[in-house]
């Protein structure tokens, strides 16, 4: 019986280690994710601010307009595509 106690030790001590290991890793994966996850939440609370102030989200619409006559859109948006490109030229540069 004894034998098989310290079979049953050396496989929980295995188990515990393995468990703070696995902690460890998601603890880092977590960290990670935070910071995308503040992003997503302060957009949410962007949304929730202008539906419940409609004189608010229709100033912010009168200015996108604004924005849009003065071409300044139009420049983020390429710029934007000019990025876009240059990842994708990237990603299949490291390829080879």
């Amino acid at each position: 019986m004894s034998a098989r106690k310290d079979d049953l030790r050396r496989r929980r001590e295995k188990l515990v280690g393995q468990a703070a290991a696995q902690r460890d890793e998601m603890s880092s994966i977590a960290a990670d994710l935070q910071s995308t996850f503040r992003w997503a939440d302060r957009g949410f609370a962007v949304g929730q601010v202008l539906r419940s102030h409609p004189a608010l989200a229709m100033a912010a619409g009168s200015l996108l307009v604004r924005v849009s006559r003065s071409h300044w859109l139009v420049r983020v948006g390429q710029v934007f595509t000019a990025w876009e490109l240059f990842s994708i030229v990237r990603k299949r540069w490291t390829r080879i």
